[in-house]
């Protein structure tokens, strides 16, 4: 006789009305869908709201090697505290391509999983056996921009349209229309500021250092780690921890976040299980894509100053805050906010939280026909 189990009598034995709807931010994304790919039973009747959620984030880089601000705390969150958060890690692409050639223009194939390579290539100067400061950058702190809008209370907004003749990603309109687009991906503008559907290079600096400065102080940057702090910004950018403590650190460290991002992956055998997803997203502020530098060698002493950037929330790019291969995505909804303040736009929140409970039906409809031709008939 089959059990229960095997042949369940009831759709309360496969489905419950309190499944969770999670909305996941940024890392928060990130350990939501490990916990999925761990527990997905625990999920399947909900859905879930990725926001800003990044496969990978360049600008951690920048705080590992000159440390970064909190505000106007330049101390808080030197190279040394940024080398001990183990979840900084997370957002470091396996491909390691995150320097650009400036010669030749190709991305350098790069192990950032290697201990070796950071001692050799001076990532961090916690495992590094020099500590040269380096000058200051085109992106400032946060805690400088801050004090440059402040200072001078200049609409940020004027200052993008400024870029839009100059730079191939950046497109003027000409018109005072106000354009959304949300579920297609296609260009969005507001106050005639359009980024192109694609996640097109910036080749020419955006502007001058004192308007990049003013970007990183909107809801893109205020909190977002800086690519190109300067180390003479930092007193405390040398390490006070041995090599015989960090290193053995990076090492386990690396190799665990390794394991980590491979388990984040689509898993063919759990699809079933898999709760509906959407995702919100941001292409209108423009993001780091990458360093330039001298080769192979010129990582070792480059100040992350001569960026290239793409279309994004000012932290995470457009196309890598979409889900891996394999994921089913019910609804993505772009809105024209920075990273930091994504679900504060509640309309394109109440967009993906209507398409994660049309999908929930839908799942418990399918189910309740699966139920009915797979339960056995009463004798």
């Amino acid at each position: 006789m089959a059990s229960k189990s095997e042949h369940p009598s009831s759709i309360g034995d496969l489905w419950h009305e309190d499944g969770p709807f999670v909305i996941a931010h940024s890392l928060g994304g990130l350990i939501t869908r490990h916990a999925i790919n761990r527990r997905p039973d625990l999920f399947k009747c909900g859905g879930v709201l990725y926001a800003g959620v990044p496969q990978r984030c360049v600008n951690v880089l920048g705080p590992l090697r000159n440390g970064d601000s909190v505000a106007f705390n330049k101390d808080v969150l030197n190279a040394q505290a940024n080398f001990s958060f183990r979840s900084t890690f997370v957002f470091l692409p396996e491909d390691g391509q995150v320097f650009m050639d400036r010669k030749t223009g190709g991305l350098i194939d790069f192990d950032l999983y290697d201990p070796v390579m950071w001692q050799q290539y001076n990532l961090s100067p916690c495992v590094s056996s020099t500590n040269k400061p380096t000058s200051v950058g085109i992106l400032s702190t946060a805690s400088g921009a801050m004090a440059t809008v402040f200072r001078e209370g200049k609409d940020v907004r004027e200052k993008l349209s400024r870029w839009a003749p100059s730079s191939p990603g950046l497109l003027l309109d000409g018109t005072s229309r106000k354009k959304t687009a949300r579920d297609d991906g296609t260009a969005s503008s507001q106050n005639n500021f359009i980024v192109a559907p694609s996640d097109i290079l910036v080749s020419e600096p955006l502007g001058n250092a004192n308007e990049v400065q003013e970007i990183a102080a909107t809801g893109a940057g205020a909190a977002a780690p800086s690519m190109t702090t300067p180390a003479a910004s930092n007193p405390q950018n040398s390490c006070t921890l041995p090599l015989s403590v960090t290193i053995p650190y990076l090492d386990r460290t690396l190799r665990e976040t390794k394991k980590f991002r491979s388990e984040l992956a689509f898993q063919p055998a759990l699809a079933e299980q898999y709760p509906p997803c959407a995702v919100l997203y941001s292409k209108t502020t423009p993001t780091v894509k990458a360093a330039r530098v001298n080769g192979l060698e010129g990582i070792k002493n480059s100040d992350y100053s001569d960026l290239v950037f793409g279309a994004g929330d000012g932290v995470v790019l457009s196309r890598e805050a979409m889900l891996p291969d394999g994921y089913t995505c019910e609804k993505r909804v772009h809105c024209d906010r920075g990273h930091i303040s994504l679900l504060g736009d509640l309309e394109a929140v109440g967009q993906c939280i209507e398409a994660l409970l049309e999908a929930r039906e839908r799942n418990k409809r399918r189910l309740l026909r699966t139920l009915g031709r797979s339960t056995p008939s009463s004798a």
